[in-house]
């Protein structure tokens, strides 16, 4: 995964359960969502940054829609 600010790669340098996570609307979503991973990831100019990650088929079932191929 790259750096949202300079899209250089970064390394992980955590990962956490989501209810480990102070955020509540992650907290909440892991409740439906319970393959939910959350990463806090290290770019070497910018510091540290969270992605949240969810598997393709929860991504499809959350967009509603079959995607191509």
């Amino acid at each position: 995964m790259k750096c949202p600010t300079c899209l250089k790669e970064t390394i992980v340098k955590e990962t956490r359960a989501p209810e480990r996570v102070r955020h509540s609307y992650i907290s909440n979503l892991s409740r439906e969502w319970p393959d939910l991973v959350i990463r806090r990831r290290m770019c070497a100019e910018h510091g540290t940054f969270i992605t949240v990650e969810l598997p393709l088929d929860d991504v499809r079932t959350i967009v509603g829609e079959p995607w191509k191929s």
